[in-house]
């Protein structure tokens, strides 16, 4: 996984993360096995469906994008430890790109307070 900060600007972190191949990959198998459980295709019972069949019954885009959408808080988890950042609520997210799977992500970040003494 590729992170890129573009900028932060008014408490908030821009972020550009690429995944790599083998990580799409991984979510696409996940996204199978979750959406196997729920398909109901002629001649297989529930659960039971080859891979290479789903893919072709509910198309292999409707695959990436549940896979896309289920991986978006592991990506984010992942992308605040490697920036470092501190945010306070969960992100803006836009899928750029689907080959290779593209996220650009605005973090609302902690507030910065500085308290001064007033000495009457």
């Amino acid at each position: 996984m590729k992170v890129t900060q573009d900028k932060i600007e008014s408490r908030q972190a821009y972020l550009t993360i690429e995944l790599e191949p083998t990580e799409t990959e991984e979510g696409l198998k996940k996204a199978y096995n979750r959406l196997v459980q729920k398909a109901n295709i002629p001649g297989f019972r529930k659960g039971k469906v080859p891979r290479p069949i789903l893919e072709q019954y509910i198309g292999k885009e409707a695959l990436l994008e549940d896979a896309v959408e289920h991986m978006v808080s592991e990506v984010f988890e992942k992308a605040v430890k490697d920036k470092e950042l501190k945010p306070i609520a969960r992100p803006e997210v836009q899928v750029e790109k689907m080959d290779p799977v593209t996220y650009k992500m605005v973090v609302p970040l902690e507030p910065v307070v500085k308290l001064e003494t007033i000495i009457p």
